[in-house]
């Protein structure tokens, strides 16, 4: 077997000071400081983020295809962290998955870990999500968000890492009118997610990164089994099952593009085939679902009727997305292949699979809200 890698000697130093949270993950990484990965016999990908929704299935997408998959993540977050851990525990039993318990807001974790493998590509997806918070949250977003992508961009620079794909938002939009296009302006964010996304990619958009390409991906409203509790599909699937009320903000007719998680995997994959700084949109670009069209279509399927509890209009919500996706397909060679109904009954599928879980993290998240 060849010997592997020796260590960054900033790394080395910077083990011997840190002080990271008592896990095995924590150890592991310490330990890794001073015994080198072998780490040049595979195509290796990093993922921040792994342990949330989307990083979850693009690090089982990349294990599946024998990439080995680096995965960071240190399963905070604003939902019932069982979700991410349940995430975390499916990607540990592949040999291939190797996870790490690091923040993207400190450098000297990042570089201790990203020292030890020459990754092909880095997937930005690690972030703090959500439209909607309580004024005390607000600088959490610009920390992870945007000083956060700061890091992940020096990563990316000083271990030059050919290829940095970061997942932006539809939210970005807000002003403009339908379909979204990459070339409208982005300059009127209307929540504090947003807002962080849009100062990210100008950063990265100005950052010296010559060894780099760099793909920003706006996602448009992404849905699939294993998904975030705060998003509307997940919470009326529990309401209406429940048969508990579920809160519509506004009047219903909000109207959201919908792109299935596996085919916003197959995006981010496409994304090595950019080159420069580019910016794609990511989402399904067929006609808007609204909020009273979902409720429907999950009473459909469970064959139950949703108790409804109406709201104002929250200040950050957009009143309806859709995507122009046609750079991405000609660009990336990229094309969506699940429509909404298709999805929503894996969505289904998923929870009834999982219903004790996912009762206890939504009931946790509706507790949160209130």
């Amino acid at each position: 077997m060849s010997e592997g890698p020796k260590p960054h000697k900033r790394a080395v130093k910077l083990g011997l000071s840190l002080t990271l949270r008592a896990y095995d993950y924590s150890i592991r990484l310490l330990y890794l400081t001073f015994v080198p990965v072998n780490s040049h016999q595979q195509q290796t990908a990093l993922v921040t983020g792994c342990a949330g929704f989307i990083g979850f299935h693009l690090s089982q997408n990349l294990l599946t295809d024998g990439i080995r998959v680096v995965g960071i993540d240190n399963l905070c977050g604003n939902y019932d962290a069982r979700l991410k851990e349940f995430r975390r525990n499916r990607l540990s039993t592949h040999p291939n998955f190797h996870f790490y318990d690091v923040d993207i807001c400190v450098y000297d974790q990042l570089q201790i870990v990203a020292s030890q493998y020459q990754c092909d590509t880095l997937f930005a997806l690690a972030a703090r999500a959500g439209v909607r918070n309580n004024a005390e949250e607000k600088p959490i977003y610009q920390q992870v968000n945007y000083e956060g992508t700061k890091n992940i961009a020096r990563i990316a620079a000083e271990f030059e890492i050919p290829k940095l794909i970061f997942t932006s938002t539809s939210s970005a939009y807000s002003g403009n009118p339908i379909p979204f296009r990459e070339q409208q302006p982005t300059n009127q964010p209307i929540s504090d997610y947003s807002a962080s996304k849009i100062s990210a990619e100008e950063y990265l958009a100005s950052y010296d990164c010559e060894k780099t390409d760099i793909a920003v991906m706006r996602l448009f409203t992404v849905y699939g089994p294993a998904g975030r509790p705060d998003m509307a599909y997940f919470r009326f699937i529990h309401a209406i099952d429940h048969e508990i009320p579920l809160v519509i903000f506004g009047d219903g007719q909000q109207s959201r593009d919908y792109t299935y998680v596996a085919d916003v995997v197959s995006a981010l994959r496409l994304a090595k085939h950019s080159t420069g700084y580019e910016i794609y949109n990511i989402g399904s670009g067929q006609t808007p679902i609204s909020v009273l069209q979902l409720v429907e279509k999950i009473e459909a399927r469970l064959g139950k009727r949703a108790i409804v509890q109406y709201q104002p209009s929250h200040p950050a919500d957009m009143q309806q997305t859709q995507a122009d996706n046609s750079k991405a397909k000609r660009q990336l060679g990229w094309t969506p292949e699940t429509d909404f109904d298709q999805g929503l009954e894996h969505c289904l599928a998923w929870y009834l699979d999982n219903r004790q879980l996912v009762s206890t993290v939504l009931e946790n998240q509706l507790l949160r809200l209130k």
